[in-house]
């Protein structure tokens, strides 16, 4: 999981937003309550790697999240 944080947005802490997204990711297919509080503890149990870009520009908006999910299977 790779999630890059363009703008404005990089200047700030960005936990709460990363457990925001692997919560979404993650609570459909797991079996426990997934939540902003647990979501990185249950990412790291499935062995999922989590990958933060930062960069300050962005063209077009103030700021921008992209997040991209590879499976094994692609």
């Amino acid at each position: 999981i790779q999630i890059k944080y363009n703008g404005e947005i990089s200047n700030y802490d960005t936990n709460a937003l990363k457990a925001a997204v692997l919560g979404g990711l993650l609570e459909e297919v797991s079996e426990e309550r997934v939540n902003l509080v647990n979501a990185n503890v249950v990412a790291a149990q499935r062995g999922l790697t989590v990958v933060e870009q930062k960069e300050a520009i962005c063209e077009n908006y103030a700021s921008l999240i992209t997040v991209e999910v590879t499976t094994s299977t692609g």
